[in-house]
């Protein structure tokens, strides 16, 4: 089965770095993309997450000059050449959510994510735990996972 990924913004250092939200090396994240891309899932961006890339990896640079494991923006770019490897969603935030479910920095994430019927790659554990707080998971067949969980979605079955 193939599935629909939304990588939160936050994948994006871990990828360029390989280390997690804590400094510790982890790889992870980018062989979640490299999964996802060699698999034939699906990566579903929308203009607002491709900004967020950008700025993540332009943040990343003036720190740390060059990709240490993977720039994930150019993987992206280069996946979007090819037919049916990344989609680029509306950025219409077209689905009414319970109020203060979560962060409204996160409504776009999440929308899309339902949108698609996709698993939410993040390491936001609090978006985490709120979404598994509520039924929207289950309302919209979405899942929320962390990059080290969700690797097992990206497998090649």
């Amino acid at each position: 089965m193939k599935h629909a990924f939304i990588l939160d913004e936050n994948i994006i250092p871990m990828a360029y770095l390989g280390k997690n939200e804590r400094g510790e090396e982890d790889l992870s994240a980018a062989t979640l993309v490299t999964n996802i891309i060699w698999n034939c899932h699906k990566i579903i961006v929308n203009n607002f997450l491709l900004r967020k890339y950008s700025q993540k990896t332009d943040e990343v640079k003036k720190v740390h000059k060059g990709a240490k494991v993977l720039n994930i923006i150019n993987v992206i770019h280069q996946a979007m050449k090819r037919r049916n490897k990344v989609v680029i969603d509306s950025d219409m935030l077209d689905i009414d959510f319970p109020p203060k479910s979560f962060h409204d920095g996160d409504i776009p994430v999440v929308t899309l994510a339902a949108r698609n019927k996709g698993i939410l790659v993040t390491t936001d554990n609090n978006l985490i735990e709120k979404l598994g707080k509520t039924s929207i998971t289950s309302k919209f067949t979405m899942k929320t996972k962390r990059p080290e969980d969700a690797i097992q979605y990206a497998s090649g079955s």
